[in-house]
Protein backbone atom coordinates (compact mmCIF):
# COMPACT_ATOMS: atom_id res chain seq x y z
CA UNK A 1 0.00 0.00 0.00
CA UNK A 2 2.88 2.38 0.76
CA UNK A 3 4.43 1.54 -2.60
CA UNK A 4 1.08 2.24 -4.33
CA UNK A 5 0.77 5.56 -2.52
CA UNK A 6 4.28 6.54 -3.61
CA UNK A 7 3.59 5.64 -7.24
CA UNK A 8 0.26 7.51 -7.28
CA UNK A 9 1.85 10.60 -5.75
CA UNK A 10 4.68 10.46 -8.30
CA UNK A 11 2.25 10.25 -11.22
CA UNK A 12 0.15 13.08 -9.82
CA UNK A 13 3.32 15.16 -9.45
CA UNK A 14 4.15 14.78 -13.13
CA UNK A 15 6.22 11.59 -13.25
CA UNK A 16 3.85 10.03 -15.76
CA UNK A 17 6.23 7.19 -16.63
CA UNK A 18 5.63 5.78 -13.10
CA UNK A 19 2.10 4.86 -14.18
CA UNK A 20 3.71 1.94 -16.00
CA UNK A 21 4.44 0.39 -12.58
CA UNK A 22 0.74 0.42 -11.74
CA UNK A 23 -0.03 -1.26 -15.04
CA UNK A 24 2.61 -3.93 -14.40
CA UNK A 25 1.30 -4.56 -10.91
CA UNK A 26 -2.45 -4.65 -11.62
CA UNK A 27 -2.83 -5.61 -15.28
CA UNK A 28 -3.03 -9.36 -14.68
CA UNK A 29 -5.56 -8.94 -11.86
CA UNK A 30 -7.79 -6.69 -13.97
CA UNK A 31 -7.50 -8.84 -17.07
CA UNK A 32 -8.39 -12.05 -15.17
CA UNK A 33 -11.33 -10.33 -13.50
CA UNK A 34 -12.69 -9.06 -16.82
CA UNK A 35 -11.94 -12.27 -18.72
CA UNK A 36 -13.77 -14.31 -16.08
CA UNK A 37 -16.84 -12.12 -16.61
CA UNK A 38 -16.70 -11.86 -20.40
CA UNK A 39 -14.92 -15.00 -21.59
CA UNK A 40 -13.49 -13.34 -24.70
CA UNK A 41 -9.77 -12.54 -24.86
CA UNK A 42 -9.95 -9.68 -27.38
CA UNK A 43 -12.85 -7.97 -25.67
CA UNK A 44 -11.17 -8.45 -22.28
CA UNK A 45 -7.94 -6.90 -23.56
CA UNK A 46 -9.80 -3.89 -24.95
CA UNK A 47 -11.77 -3.40 -21.74
CA UNK A 48 -8.59 -3.78 -19.68
CA UNK A 49 -6.99 -0.96 -21.70
CA UNK A 50 -10.11 1.14 -21.14
CA UNK A 51 -9.91 0.49 -17.40
CA UNK A 52 -6.30 1.69 -17.25
CA UNK A 53 -7.18 4.76 -19.31
CA UNK A 54 -9.92 5.55 -16.79
CA UNK A 55 -7.53 4.96 -13.90
CA UNK A 56 -5.00 7.32 -15.46
CA UNK A 57 -7.59 10.00 -16.21
CA UNK A 58 -9.13 9.80 -12.73
CA UNK A 59 -6.09 9.15 -10.58
CA UNK A 60 -6.51 12.56 -8.94
CA UNK A 61 -9.83 11.30 -7.52
CA UNK A 62 -8.25 8.35 -5.74
CA UNK A 63 -8.42 8.56 -1.93
CA UNK A 64 -4.86 7.80 -0.88
CA UNK A 65 -6.07 6.27 2.42
CA UNK A 66 -7.95 3.45 0.68
CA UNK A 67 -6.58 0.33 -0.99
CA UNK A 68 -5.64 1.12 -4.57
CA UNK A 69 -6.54 -2.40 -5.72
CA UNK A 70 -10.13 -1.91 -4.52
CA UNK A 71 -10.41 1.43 -6.30
CA UNK A 72 -9.00 -0.09 -9.49
CA UNK A 73 -11.42 -3.02 -9.30
CA UNK A 74 -14.32 -0.61 -8.79
CA UNK A 75 -13.35 1.10 -12.05
CA UNK A 76 -13.19 -2.30 -13.77
CA UNK A 77 -16.68 -3.09 -12.49
CA UNK A 78 -18.02 0.26 -13.76
CA UNK A 79 -16.48 -0.30 -17.18
CA UNK A 80 -17.95 -3.80 -17.29
CA UNK A 81 -21.39 -2.36 -16.48
CA UNK A 82 -20.92 0.26 -19.19
CA UNK A 83 -20.02 -2.47 -21.67
CA UNK A 84 -23.15 -4.41 -20.76
CA UNK A 85 -25.37 -1.35 -21.09
CA UNK A 86 -23.84 -0.54 -24.47
CA UNK A 87 -24.02 -4.16 -25.64
CA UNK A 88 -27.60 -4.65 -24.44
CA UNK A 89 -28.69 -1.54 -26.33
CA UNK A 90 -27.35 -3.02 -29.54
CA UNK A 91 -28.68 -6.50 -28.78
CA UNK A 92 -32.17 -5.07 -28.29
CA UNK A 93 -31.80 -3.03 -31.47
CA UNK A 94 -30.52 -6.01 -33.48
CA UNK A 95 -33.25 -8.29 -32.14
CA UNK A 96 -35.93 -5.73 -32.93
CA UNK A 97 -34.64 -5.18 -36.46
CA UNK A 98 -34.43 -8.94 -37.07
CA UNK A 99 -38.08 -9.32 -36.07
CA UNK A 100 -39.23 -6.79 -38.68
CA UNK A 101 -40.63 -8.00 -41.97
CA UNK A 102 -38.55 -7.38 -45.09
CA UNK A 103 -40.50 -4.32 -46.17
CA UNK A 104 -40.20 -2.66 -42.75
CA UNK A 105 -36.48 -3.46 -42.59
CA UNK A 106 -36.01 -1.80 -45.97
CA UNK A 107 -37.95 1.29 -44.88
CA UNK A 108 -35.93 1.58 -41.68
CA UNK A 109 -32.56 1.06 -43.32
CA UNK A 110 -33.29 3.40 -46.21
CA UNK A 111 -34.49 6.11 -43.84
CA UNK A 112 -31.75 5.75 -41.22
CA UNK A 113 -28.72 4.83 -43.29
CA UNK A 114 -29.43 7.14 -46.18
CA UNK A 115 -30.36 10.37 -44.42
CA UNK A 116 -30.75 12.14 -47.74
CA UNK A 117 -33.70 9.95 -48.79
CA UNK A 118 -37.16 11.41 -48.31
CA UNK A 119 -40.30 9.37 -47.75
CA UNK A 120 -41.14 10.13 -51.38
CA UNK A 121 -37.79 8.66 -52.49
CA UNK A 122 -38.32 5.55 -50.39
CA UNK A 123 -41.84 5.11 -51.75
CA UNK A 124 -40.43 5.18 -55.29
CA UNK A 125 -37.67 2.71 -54.43
CA UNK A 126 -40.07 0.24 -52.77
CA UNK A 127 -42.96 0.92 -55.12
CA UNK A 128 -45.30 1.88 -52.25
CA UNK A 129 -47.49 4.87 -51.56
CA UNK A 130 -45.69 7.63 -49.68
CA UNK A 131 -48.35 7.66 -46.95
CA UNK A 132 -47.83 3.94 -46.35
CA UNK A 133 -44.06 4.42 -46.04
CA UNK A 134 -44.55 7.24 -43.49
CA UNK A 135 -47.06 5.23 -41.48
CA UNK A 136 -44.86 2.12 -41.48
CA UNK A 137 -41.84 4.17 -40.42
CA UNK A 138 -43.76 5.76 -37.53
CA UNK A 139 -44.96 2.31 -36.41
CA UNK A 140 -41.41 0.93 -36.58
CA UNK A 141 -40.01 3.77 -34.46
CA UNK A 142 -42.84 3.55 -31.91
CA UNK A 143 -42.41 -0.22 -31.69
CA UNK A 144 -38.70 0.23 -31.07
CA UNK A 145 -39.34 2.76 -28.30
CA UNK A 146 -41.70 0.28 -26.61
CA UNK A 147 -39.14 -2.51 -26.97
CA UNK A 148 -36.38 -0.41 -25.40
CA UNK A 149 -38.58 0.52 -22.42
CA UNK A 150 -39.07 -3.17 -21.58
Amino acid sequence: MIEDRSIVESVLNGEYNKFEKLIEKYEKMIFLFIYTLIGDINCSQKLCKKVFTEIYNNLYRYNINLKLSNWILSIAVKEYYNLLKYSNKFLIEDNYINLLNIQDKCILVLRKIRNDLTFEDISEILNLRERKVKDRYINIVEGYKKEVKL
